[in-house]
């Protein structure tokens, strides 16, 4: 956690070292953008301020970047200076004050996409460069084009896995927009050598990529085990968000953009809206495609929405809606739509005019942005409204009863939170919230306390949505540990709850789920000093998920009770598959070679009668 980093006003390498490195958001850990939290992160959790000021920062810095690439992208299009400089900038300007990419500055997480999003304009910017020169130097603008993609690309993905789609812009750039080089004073060769380069520096990547996706659809029912939607509901209900998108972005609304959207309305074949949003799609796209020769711009615009949305908007198993996956995905748009404008006011020398209606669509814009931005400075005022205008998204009624938990009124937020769970089709974890609320207020008797927690446990083991359960355990097991809820929240109550939950199929289905869950039992009996019980249920979460800090809490207790042969073997029975990334894996296999070491010391020391 960043704040064990940052704990006590110090700053603790250690704990810095495993932050950067032990990342779980994506499957390469992304530790280049947790690095980039050391610089601004000392506040974490009650001052983001200095984050988000990095990540405006940022958003700045890749409007710059976006600039440049475009300006490059009009010159190898073989636009004049000033006509490629007057498209880029208009579009950047379109992008950047684009009101439905707030969230992605606004929040502090996304520093990931923000930065992926970097290296990936970085590397399109230094690619269209280097194309310029492509014709009279072929040989070194092909080696800088593929260095471009291969810093761009690499940076980018362990900052977060969408910059694996830069070969796709990039491709989408060679077949859609860009003239075919001539090579006149080349060899046979160059042609040869520049048709391999597309293929493999760009072609490749993207088959390989679409290979992945396959390979997730045909496992579908296994990785969709934990989500209480499926694959075809999925895309289904994609469809009609994917419009959304574009509604907000072309024609905004301040008040439906916001960073709750767990609400959204599942959608499903069955239906006829979502084979209409396909039907629209499709109409769309075959219009693109006779219209390419003539027209390429609706075609670029179209597919380059699409590949910015391969990953996170079609089978693999993510929540449905989120905000920031539009972060590049309508640079295509905004791009497209100037450079018909341009095209269109210099044919008809109206470009005046078209310089008009701009400034006055970007007014717009900026106004619509001031407006979410104005209303994100105020939590308060957005709980409410946010509230309000998402009335099934659990996490704005969360939020909602947040403000009310901070201002000190408790009876309220605990109505909240009630209501919310009234209205939601899978209540259990605002119902376990809103117990561990009314522990805390005391104004309920026994009798209510217990109807709460029954509620609870009778719909638990069906339950299909219990991916905030472990956190919500945790605080449960601080109430426990304080004695606050009128003697109704027992070991052996919370025992029940624990038990109730890991009944749950689909619950269970995710390994990460049962180790916390038993790890969070075993903090329950380390808080009541059983030993056995604590390094039991420690043992369970190291055979589901190896995990080298649980190990070492588990060594360190065992050590703790002069188990120190058992410790030996502790670490022998977990040391393989240890939970890891790229990056971590030879961190963690130097640090249990430490361990291991460590422990024979400790064994040596105990035999020759020193003490450990």
């Amino acid at each position: 956690s960043l704040a064990f980093v940052f704990a006590d006003g110090q700053f603790h390498s250690e704990a810095a070292r495993r932050f950067v490195l032990g990342g779980d958001a994506g499957p390469l850990g992304r530790p280049l953008s947790l690095l980039t939290f050391l610089l601004d992160g000392s506040g974490w959790p009650n001052d983001v301020a200095a984050l988000l000021y990095t990540n405006s920062l940022l958003h700045v810095l890749n409007a710059s970047l976006l600039a440049g690439m475009l300006f490059a992208l009009g010159r190898n299009l073989r636009w004049s200076a000033p006509r490629a400089a007057w498209v880029a900038v208009a579009s950047c300007a379109l992008w950047a004050l684009s009101p439905l990419l707030a969230s992605a500055s606004l929040m502090p997480i996304q520093r990931m996409t923000l930065l992926s999003s970097t290296f990936m304009l970085a590397g399109m910017w230094g690619y269209l460069s280097a194309r310029l020169s492509l014709e009279r130097a072929p040989l070194h603008a092909i080696l800088l084009m593929g260095l471009a993609i291969g810093l761009g690309g690499v940076l980018g993905v362990f900052s977060k896995e969408q910059a694996a789609l830069l070969p796709g812009f990039i491709l989408l750039l060679e077949l859609l927009l860009l003239p075919s080089p001539a090579f006149k004073h080349a060899t046979s060769q160059i042609p040869r050598l520049w048709l391999a380069f597309r293929w493999l520096a760009l072609g490749l990547p993207m088959l390989l990529i679409l290979g992945y996706l396959v390979k997730n659809a045909l496992n579908h029912e296994a990785i969709y085990a934990m989500r209480p939607f499926g694959m075809f509901d999925r895309l289904a209900s994609e469809l009609l968000i994917l419009w959304d998108y574009v509604r907000l972005s072309l024609l905004p609304r301040p008040a439906a953009i916001s960073p709750f959207h767990d609400g959204v309305r599942l959608a499903s074949f069955s239906e006829t809206l979502p084979w209409l949003a396909l039907a629209a799609w499709l109409a769309l796209a075959g219009l693109a495609i006779g219209l390419r020769r003539r027209f390429p711009w609706l075609a670029f615009a179209l597919a380059w929405f699409w590949v910015a949305h391969v990953l996170e908007s079609t089978v693999l198993p993510l929540e449905l809606y989120f905000e920031h996956r539009n972060y590049l995905a309508f640079v295509g748009m905004w791009f497209a739509l100037v450079a018909v404008l341009a095209d269109w006011g210099a044919r008809t020398k109206r470009l005046a005019a078209v310089g008009a209606g701009l400034v006055l669509y970007l007014a717009v814009l900026a106004y619509s942005l001031w407006q979410i931005t104005t209303l994100y400075g105020n939590p308060r005022l957005a709980a409410e409204l946010w509230a309000i205008e998402f009335p099934q998204s659990e996490r704005a009624a969360q939020f909602l009863a947040q403000a009310y938990f901070l201002e000190n009124d408790l009876p309220t937020a605990l109505r909240v939170l009630d209501k919310a769970a009234e209205q939601s089709q899978m209540p259990n974890g605002l119902r376990l919230q809103s117990f561990q609320l009314a522990c805390g207020i005391g104004h309920e008797d026994v009798a209510q306390l217990e109807q709460r927690i029954q509620r609870v446990r009778k719909s638990l083991p069906d339950e299909e949505n219990l991916q905030a359960l472990p956190a919500t355990l945790d605080q449960l097991r601080h109430i426990l540990q304080e004695q606050d809820c009128k003697g109704v929240l027992t070991p052996e109550l919370f025992s029940q709850i624990a038990d109730d939950a890991l009944k749950n199929p689909r619950f269970v289905s995710d390994k990460r789920n049962l180790a916390n869950v038993e790890i969070i039992i075993a903090a329950v009996y380390m808080d009541q000093k059983k030993l056995e019980p604590t390094l039991e249920h420690l043992d369970r979460a190291l055979a589901n998920r190896p995990d080298l800090d649980t190990l070492e809490l588990a060594l360190g207790l065992m050590n703790s009770g002069g188990l120190f042969e058992e410790g030996l073997q502790l670490i022998d029975r977990h040391s393989q598959g240890l939970v890891s990334t790229p990056l971590r894996k030879a961190y963690d296999e130097n640090a249990l070679h430490k361990l291991r070491e460590g422990q024979l010391a400790i064994i040596q020391a105990e035999k020759s009668g020193k003490t450990p």
